[in-house]
């Protein structure tokens, strides 16, 4: 039996591209609705989208404004200073929140009030010069994903010879990864003074 599935959002551009099964302004936005939609048809699921105003939108916007300093790490700006004196501007930051983003525009894995976009993998990589300083858990999957869309950018990742992926990083490289032990700080905890060392960072293409 078919299902039908109501997405209530806060956010009318939301609303329009799932109500018309796309839109033409943003490709982002058109892929993402377009996946919507392709397993939507493949599971025998109708969906639509009503608009809900944000300051009624309490359940939903409750978990993505919790503030989690414990669990916010960010590169300190001294490191993220020597990448980017070495490699240049970044127009993307693929793993952030607003506690700790380090490029104006950036993805979060949660909802985030300030994100451009939710969960990195489901956006393209290859239009952007990406900065990305992933949980480590899910490095593999960063690198597949950056060979299969063919993107370029800056990846932050522990020196763990001994990882699975660590051939595939090297085989990724476009340039010589900067090892950030020689810096006083290399990781911070936004609003703590909590600090930890050890990373490198690599360019990937």
């Amino acid at each position: 039996m078919g299902k039908h599935i109501l997405v209530q959002s806060d956010n009318t551009t939301t609303v329009s591209y799932i109500n018309a099964m796309g839109g033409i302004k943003s490709i982002p936005c058109n892929d993402m609705a377009t996946i919507i939609w392709k397993w939507c048809i493949q599971s025998n699921i109708w969906v639509s989208a009503t608009h809900i105003p944000g300051s009624d939108n309490i359940q939903a916007d409750k978990e993505s404004r919790a503030l989690r300093d414990s669990t916010e790490w960010s590169l300190s700006q001294e490191a993220f200073n020597a990448i980017h004196d070495q490699w240049g501007s970044f127009d993307i930051d693929l793993f952030a929140s607003r506690l700790n983003f380090k490029v104006l525009q950036y993805v979060s894995w949660r909802p985030d009030p300030g994100a451009q976009f939710i969960n990195a993998f489901f956006v393209d990589w290859k239009p952007h010069y990406f900065y990305a300083f992933p949980p480590f858990r899910v490095i593999a999957n960063c690198l597949q994903k950056n060979e299969q869309d063919q993107s370029t950018g800056l990846l932050i990742a522990p020196l763990w010879t001994t990882q699975p992926w660590f051939t595939l990083l090297l085989n990724l490289l476009t340039d010589y990864p900067l090892v950030l032990t020689e810096l006083d700080t290399v990781l911070v905890q936004p609003h703590s003074n909590a600090v930890h060392l050890i990373l490198s960072a690599s360019s990937c293409n």
